[in-house]
Order: C-alpha cells, then sequence, then structure tokens
C-alpha cells in the first residue's frame, strides 16, 4: 500500500468537461485528485468578470481544492467575437479584487508577448508585482523565440508535443505540464524527457478532459498509470504527480488529507480521506 497527499492537476479547464466546479471537483477526488489548478478562460471569455465569480463561489461548494488563476486572453484573439474583454487594466484591478486567484493564466497570445504589445506586457506585469505565477502556452516554442517568451517571466508550458520540445522548454527553467487528457496526448511522445536529473521540471496535467474520461479513469491517476505502463519508476511518477505541483504553486500541506493505493493491483485507490473526512 502506498500513501501519498493526493494528485494535483497542474492545469484543467474545467468547462470542458461541462460540469459545475462543485461536481468536477467530486470526480476528482473519486480518482485521488485532492487539488487543482484551474484556468477558467472558456466561461470568462463568454461572461467576463460575473463569470469568473461564479467559479469562483461554486468552487467553494466542491470537496476537492480548487485553485483559480485568472485568464490572459480575453479574447483569445483579436480576431474573435467573445463576450468579454479584459484589459490590462482590468487584470491589475481583478487581481486586486479577487486575491485568492492564484497566478495569470497561459499566455496564448505569443506574438504579443514577442512583439513587445505593451498590453500583453502589462498583464505580466500586474502579475509579477502581485507575486502571482504566470503561466505559458507556446505550442512548438524552441531556439530564440522561446528564451524571450520565457525571459518575461512565464514559469511554465503544457504544449509539449515531443521529447525534445519538452527538454528546451526545460532549459529555459520552465516547469513543463506533461498532458494527457480527452483533447489532447501527448504523455507518451513527452515522457521520454523527464530524467532522475530534471525530474522537478515535471508536473502532470488533463488540460482539458470530458467528464466520461474523468468518471472512467481520472486525470492525473490515468498519467500516473500510463506513465508506468511506459517505463517510469513509480516512486518518480508520484513526485511528478504529487509533490512537483505542490512545490511551483507554493500548496500548503495538509496531513489530514491522503490517498492510499494498492499499487499490486495497478495503483486502484483504496482510500480518500480529505481534511480527515473519508470520501472513498
Amino acid at each position: 500500500m502506498i500513501r501519498i497527499p493526493g494528485f494535483v492537476d497542474a492545469h484543467v479547464h474545467i468547462e470542458s468537461s461541462h460540469l459545475l466546479p462543485e461536481e468536477f471537483g467530486k470526480l476528482l477526488l473519486r480518482h485521488g485528485t485532492t487539488a487543482a489548478i484551474c484556468d477558467p478562460h472558456e466561461i470568462v471569455n463568454v461572461s467576463g468578470e460575473a463569470g469568473l465569480r461564479f467559479m469562483l463561489e461554486n468552487a467553494k461548494k466542491s470537496p476537492c481544492d480548487l485553485y483559480f488563476e485568472l485568464p490572459s486572453c480575453i479574447p483569445a484573439t483579436g480576431f474573435e467575437t467573445s463576450g468579454a474583454v479584459l484589459t490590462a487594466k482590468d487584470t491589475a484591478e481583478l487581481f486586486d479584487r479577487y486575491p485568492e486567484l492564484i497566478g495569470l493564466g497561459e499566455l496564448m497570445n505569443v506574438p504579443g508577448v514577442l512583439d513587445g504589445d505593451l498590453e500583453v506586457l502589462a498583464k505580466i506585469n500586474a502579475a509579477k508585482s502581485r507575486h502571482k505565477i504566470i503561466e505559458g502556452h507556446f505550442p512548438g516554442g524552441s531556439g530564440e523565440a522561446l528564451h524571450r517568451y520565457a525571459a518575461t517571466g512565464i514559469t511554465s508550458d503544457h504544449e509539449s508535443l515531443t521529447r525534445e520540445e519538452a527538454l528546451e522548454k526545460v532549459s529555459c527553467g520552465q516547469t513543463v505540464f506533461l498532458r494527457e487528457g480527452s483533447a489532447a496526448k501527448n504523455l507518451t511522445e513527452t515522457i521520454g524527457a523527464v530524467t532522475r536529473e530534471n525530474a522537478d521540471f515535471f508536473c502532470f496535467c488533463a488540460d482539458d478532459i470530458s467528464a466520461a474520461d474523468l468518471l472512467d479513469g481520472g486525470d492525473i491517476l490515468h498519467c500516473v498509470k500510463l506513465a508506468v505502463k511506459l517505463g517510469m519508476d513509480t516512486a518518480l511518477a508520484l513526485k511528478i504527480a504529487c509533490d512537483n505541483p505542490r512545490r511551483y504553486f507554493r500548496l500548503p500541506n495538509d496531513e489530514t488529507t491522503y490517498v492510499l493505493l494498492d499499487e499490486t493491483r495497478d495503483f486502484e485507490i483504496v482510500k480518500v480521506v480529505k481534511n480527515g473526512r473519508k470520501f472513498r
């Protein structure tokens, strides 16, 4: 039997599951995920601050710890019609209005970062000045462009498609979230980037996951099972699933929260205890 503090999903969009945060959290906990970092950019693109406020309030009913970031790209591009626009001024004000927001959500506007767009840089500075984590989104990022992107203070990325891409992002000081969800499945191609020497720079994430997939196999539990099946040492897989994201996001440790796994039965969840209360 293995006792762990619970899995952490380093990057997920609840809206992709079509579930409320409250219900999403129940499914996470069922499969041993006791905390998740959520970027609500879908609902905020539609409803602005009202959508953000709804997610924050509903998440309080979740038995799982759901941490939220402030979306950085509302709208995602200048070519789409959205229900809301968040400027750099709005970003600063929302960080102050909702201090529980732990970071700036994935910066999909790569050209804006690289071209020095003043609005984009002001959003980054709003996060930096408040000691918030800044999340990245740079598919195919490499070379000088990647170095410039990371140099702005963007410290993570979940878009790596190959072992080489993941390693180059780690070389720039970024923490790489190895993704295996419903919309994108990259773990098989990227797992080879992890070594005992660089393992501190990796986490697991689902990014976008359907309710059906979450119910069937879980998010991070599925990542751990696949990683071990692909040859990763069990202890290393559990470190990436549990310890690394807690350190990266500076999450609190709670000895009254833990999960028991049966390694001999394909990591079957034996017990889930959250804040001293047994959920499974």
